[in-house]
């Protein structure tokens, strides 16, 4: 059943395009931020080692995407009555649940992963017209884990959504809003509370130097696998009451 939802969570051209479309808002996200710097502020005037993390940071711009398909896997049986079949076939929705977490696990690294080589290429090409190298450091290192890991969370909370929603569109407007909108204004107005946000958590994970609240890296990544236990128990117990019913 794993091997099953796996190959079609690859074989979809949803991912692909989705992943295209996540580099592209990348590049757009690191090169418009570049040309936006003051006259008296642009690369040529600063460190090239914290122009590259500062812009290596900014690759998880295309998490949002990564949502979208998150919640395309966790909805898409919903919407044609296939869950009836499946769940029949994994032995209870639950189950299906489960086996869905597992297969995600390889689309949602991929996705992080190609968003981080996105991230650095863009960075080496936009530094390079301006005259500076790619400064690889420590930090350099950290803030790509951290991409890598806030896209492939972002997918899977967008599973989970998408579960807890059974409807693809509502999850995906859901899912925008709150990442857009709800989440970066409490950030904004309760920094101290709401840094353990999902937002707040990657802030911390990726080093995000515009969030002063932010967390420690451990405790962004322990506030992340804090909210996927949370919201997969919550499908779970759902999941479980479909069944009995």
């Amino acid at each position: 059943m794993i091997r099953s939802e796996l190959r079609w969570a690859l074989r979809s051209s949803i991912l692909p395009a989705l992943i295209i479309s996540a580099c592209v808002l990348t590049a757009v996200a690191i090169y418009g931020t570049v040309k936006g710097l003051p006259a008296n502020s642009t690369p040529s005037v600063l460190q090239a080692d914290q122009v590259t993390e500062n812009l290596v940071g900014l690759g998880f711009g295309g998490y949002l995407l990564s949502v979208v398909y998150g919640s395309y896997i966790g909805a898409r049986d919903f919407g044609n009555q296939a869950v009836i079949r499946r769940s029949f076939l994994a032995n209870g929705q639950g189950r299906l649940l489960l086996v869905k977490t597992v297969a995600l696990s390889v689309p949602a690294i991929l996705f992080g992963i190609v968003g981080a080589v996105a991230a650095v290429v863009t960075v080496d090409v936009t530094m390079r017209a301006y005259g500076l190298d790619f400064e690889w450091s420590p930090d350099t290192t950290k803030i790509l884990m951290g991409v890598i890991v806030a896209i492939a969370v972002m997918t899977y909370i967008g599973m989970f959504v998408g579960w807890l929603c059974r409807r693809l569109t509502m999850a995906i407007v859901i899912l925008v809003a709150y990442t857009v909108v709800i989440e970066s204004a409490l950030l904004g107005i309760l920094p101290k509370i709401c840094r353990f946000l999902p937002g707040g958590a990657i802030s911390a994970i990726t080093l995000d130097a515009g969030f002063s609240a932010r967390l420690p890296m451990w405790g962004g990544y322990l506030t992340l696998i804090g909210w996927l236990v949370v919201l997969l128990g919550i499908c779970l117990a759902r999941s479980k009451y479909s069944d009995l019913g």
